[in-house]
């Protein structure tokens, strides 16, 4: 999503039960230390909804 990467750790581990997206602007900083998901919702937003809808469509096209 342009400028914008949003990352979630550990998927695939069954105790992992948060979700939660990590939001890093690649522009500012590439080294992808600091966590901006609190900042711009509307950014998150977005990537959680385009997360949602690929994994939507990974789903149904196995």
């Amino acid at each position: 999503m342009g400028k914008w990467k949003g990352v979630r750790q550990n998927l695939l581990r069954k105790k992992n039960k948060s979700l939660k997206l990590e939001l890093y602007d690649l522009l500012a900083e590439e080294s992808e230390s600091k966590d901006l998901a609190s900042k711009p919702p509307n950014i998150v937003s977005k990537i959680e909804k385009s997360w949602l809808r690929n994994i939507f469509l990974l789903l149904n096209f196995r």
